[in-house]
């Protein structure tokens, strides 16, 4: 059964002869006809019943047309819809983040989305680089706002957007801040670590290999390894943890942890989105583009963009 049948069906009961339904809908009668019984040979019930005073309705004819007008109407809905991804107006789009990208930019991205595209639906999950991009691999998220920090496959395109530093962070009241001069990078490392993991992709982790191989020392204790800022903010705050943060993070903004040292010992890290290559529609062109915007907007002096201005596309 097609949509048009619907019609060519309610043509044929409201003029009782399927001569003048065939000259209504602009077809020939056999043509007509052939189609009817198409349509009752799929269902195995008749449409019409068919005497001297022309064609009318059987039972099944009028349960047809019941249905068939939910069906039509469901139709034009899905095609207002589809048109509407087209342009995208709406949709639904599964966003991955770092914890920079979560507790940074990505509120002000998707608040901005939903005033001016009300009808798009974001679904948001956090994670490791390598977890993000496995899932965008696998299809289960669409876009990654992580850091530029694993390689990735032909499959996948990406575009660095902010560039940032990490810093050795700790609570306000920290041995380390209370020597009254810089601390030494021997000094913090007989202090426990929080990092994120221990894979060589962390650059928290990766610091502290190369710090402690230089000095010819042992690793320093990595007490949790965790992606949730939430949960190291809070550790920092009330322990002597150490732990990596961007120099202007919001816990660092708040002054709910301090940076040990105005030294900056780790190089600027990249950041910014990744995408599977030719599955861009308009819907996610919208949320890229927004992205693009609120990351130029930023401070300079907070993310420190590249002299050059917005990162061009890279298609790996």
């Amino acid at each position: 059964m097609e949509t048009r049948h619907a019609r060519m069906v309610r043509v044929i009961a409201e003029t009782g002869r399927f001569s003048l339904a065939a000259e209504r809908l602009g077809l020939g009668q056999p043509a007509l006809t052939k189609i009817v019984q198409r349509v009752e040979d799929e269902f195995g019930v008749p449409l019409f019943t068919r005497g001297p005073q022309g064609t009318s309705l059987a039972p099944f004819g009028h349960l047809f047309l019941e249905y068939a007008e939910v069906i039509e109407r469901e139709t034009r809905d899905l095609a207002s819809a589809a048109l509407a991804m087209r342009k995208g107006e709406s949709g639904h789009f599964r966003i991955g983040a770092g914890q920079s990208w979560i507790h940074n930019l990505m509120p002000a991205i998707i608040q901005q989305v939903h005033c001016a595209r009300p009808n798009l639906s974001l679904s948001v999950v956090t994670g490791s680089v390598p977890g993000l991009v496995d899932e965008l691999l696998a299809g289960r998220i669409d876009l990654a706002f992580v850091s530029m920090t694993v390689p990735l496959s032909d499959d996948l395109c990406s575009e660095e957007l902010l560039r940032d530093q990490l810093s050795v962070i700790a609570r306000p009241d920290h041995p380390l801040t209370q020597l009254g001069r810089p601390c030494t990078i021997e000094e913090m490392l007989e202090y426990g670590w929080i990092i994120g993991e221990k894979i060589q992709t962390d650059l928290a982790y990766t610091w502290l290999q190369d710090a402690t191989k230089k000095l010819g020392c042992p690793l320093p204790k990595v007490v949790l390894e965790t992606h949730q800022k939430h949960l190291m903010v809070e550790l920092i705050r009330n322990t002597d943890l150490l732990a990596f943060e961007p120099v202007h993070s919001p816990a660092l903004t708040n002054g709910d942890v301090v940076l040990v040292s105005g030294q900056r010992i780790q190089r600027p890290r990249g950041t910014g989105m990744i995408w599977r290559k030719n599955r861009v529609v308009p819907g996610m062109q919208f949320i890229m583009d927004v992205a693009r915007s609120i990351s130029s907007d930023r401070n300079p002096e907070q993310f420190e963009p590249r002299p050059e201005g917005r990162a061009q596309k890279v298609t790996k």
